[in-house]
């Protein structure tokens, strides 16, 4: 079994404290075991400072440059690098430019996360 979604089919959602675009991809595909979402984000745009409960997080920079704010170190990641975070360590994404990144989370574990702002 596959599927496939062509991004510009995928209508984009905001989260509330959150500046960023997110494109549920995941939710569009039907995934089972991870929840994708690609964020698009403006210069100086952010998310909010969360952890996860369960989720580990892998996140790749599709275009752009983005601060992350992990625990007390602060991590530039530019285009076309990887970072991957533990579910219990606190997190907070910054655009440092126009971004674009794709986030995969797993398990797939509906709203699993704690706001920590």
């Amino acid at each position: 079994m596959y599927k496939t979604v062509d991004s510009d089919e995928i209508d984009a959602v905001t989260i509330d404290g959150t500046d960023a675009e997110i494109m549920p991809v995941g939710y569009h595909l039907g995934t089972q075991e991870t929840r994708s979402s690609l964020w698009v984000f403006d210069e100086g745009d952010s998310g909010r400072r969360h952890r996860q409960t369960e989720q580990e997080e892998l996140y790749f920079v599709v275009e752009g440059s983005v601060r992350f704010e992990i625990g007390d170190d602060d991590v530039t990641v530019d285009e076309g690098d990887f970072v991957v975070i533990s579910p219990d360590e606190p997190r907070r994404l910054v655009a440092e430019e126009e971004s674009k990144v794709f986030a995969v989370g797993a398990p797939n574990v509906a709203d699993d996360h704690v706001v920590l702002e």
